[in-house]
Order: C-alpha cells, then structure tokens, then sequence
C-alpha cells in the first residue's frame, strides 16, 4: 500500500522558494516543528535547490586582460518544476537515500485539484448534511456499484468502530472539475471521513487548505487511486474497501 499524509506536498516548494506570506510561514514552519518527515523534506527540496543553483551559476569572470565579459547575473526566484525532477533523478542516480526520503510526488507529482478538500467536506457536512446519494447495504449492491462507476468490483470491510455511510461524488478533486469522483462516505463515532476514488490515470494532489484541520492520506489500489480526508492523524478507510 502506499499510503502517505499528503497535505505537504503543495507548501514545500513555496515555503522553500520564500513565497509565502508571514502567517502562512508561521504556520507551515509550525507543522515542521511537530513533523520530522516534513523537515526532512524541506531539507531535501534545499539540497536540491542548492545544487539546482550551483548548477546554473556561470564560472567567474576572467581575470583582467584574459577577456571580456563578467559573470551573468543569475535571478533568484522559483526553480522550473523540471529542473527540480532533473535533480531528483540525479540525485537518485548517487544516492538510493535521496529518493527514500523525498516522497512520491517529488518523482511523479500529479497536477493539484482544481478544489480543496476543505471545500468538498465543508459541503457535504454542512450543506448536504452529510446524507449519502446512494446506500449500498448489500456486498452485492457495493460491488455492483464500484463494478459500474469505478470499473473495478469492490466490497466494504471496515475496521470494527467504521460505518460506511454510503456514496456521494464530487468535481474537481480528481481529474478535472468537470469528471466526478466517487466518494465513499465514512464515519467513526462522530469524526466523519471522506474517501476519494477514482481511475488512476485521473490522479490529482488533493490540495488541503494552509492551515486545514484535516489529513489527507493516499493508497493506489487495484488500478484505483484513494484519497482518505480526515480530521483524524492516521488513516482509518483506506483499507475498508478491497477485491472480493
């Protein structure tokens, strides 16, 4: 399974770039302080930057009478996506560490989602009462329903404490905002869970607020890619649905 916390990935390059504003960074930096996987991360996206650079940085200027000419002045502002994946790669090809410790999205980050989660869950919580579109309270019934919106037959086995509430869809968080998603609906006690399917070639980054009080973790599965959006540090749903 790879699963991972996810909500990260968007701030690391901006916080690293000096983009954001002082809350913002007050705030991200307080999330490292408690996040050791987080720091690390930053610090690798550092390094690499820092080699990015040094790369870039034309020799000095020659000495007098040698020639004309001096160094090019070099502007520091965001590095080009690109490059960053250049230098990821090549810092796998030295070392195995540096792919460990950066995550996947480092390598193959999807495209963000057109919407955050916060936005998804606060409308299915407070506009829609969180009330399923659909109820599946059959094995039968849930496979038929995963078989024919997801392409893949899927049963519901939660974790004792787990209710599957039912299914709801929402635009914008995979693929593009115009395609659906699937969304599994979850509870355990009164902490209400969001799961976000679908195929996955339609892979998005579930963007998460700065600040957000939610999680968002991440499994690939069966061809499907997850996306759990929880209140909650860990995951409870990722594994409450498989394969018959």
């Amino acid at each position: 399974m790879n699963e991972r916390p996810h909500n990260e990935a968007n701030a690391v390059d901006l916080y690293v770039d000096g983009g954001m504003g002082p809350a913002e960074r007050a705030a991200f930096e307080r999330r490292m302080e408690a996040d050791g996987a987080l720091r690390a991360e930053v610090e690798l996206q550092r390094r690499i930057d820092a080699r990015v650079r040094a790369a870039m940085t034309p020799p000095a200027s020659p000495a007098p009478g040698a020639g004309a000419g001096g160094p090019i002045p070099i502007r520091r502002g965001r590095i080009p996506a690109w490059v960053r994946v250049a230098a990821v790669i090549a810092l796998a090809a030295v070392g195995a560490w540096a792919v460990a410790a950066r995550p996947w999205s480092a390598l193959m980050r999807p495209a963000p989602s057109a919407l955050t989660a916060d936005a998804v869950m606060k409308r299915m919580v407070e506009a829609e009462g969180f009330r399923p579109a659909w109820v599946c309270d059959t094995d039968e019934r849930f496979s038929a329903y995963t078989k024919e919106n997801l392409g893949v037959a899927l049963v519901g086995r939660p974790e004792p404490g787990v209710e599957l509430v039912g299914w709801s869809y929402a635009g914008g968080l995979l693929a593009d905002s115009e395609k659906n998603a699937q969304v599994l609906m979850v509870k355990r006690g009164e902490e209400k869970i969001l799961v976000v399917m679908g195929p996955r070639r339609d892979d998005r980054t579930v963007r998460l607020e700065v600040g957000s009080p939610l999680h968002v973790f991440r499994r690939e599965y069966a061809g499907l890619v997850m996306y759990e959006i929880t209140p909650l540090d860990h995951a409870v749903a990722l594994e409450s649905v498989r394969t018959q």
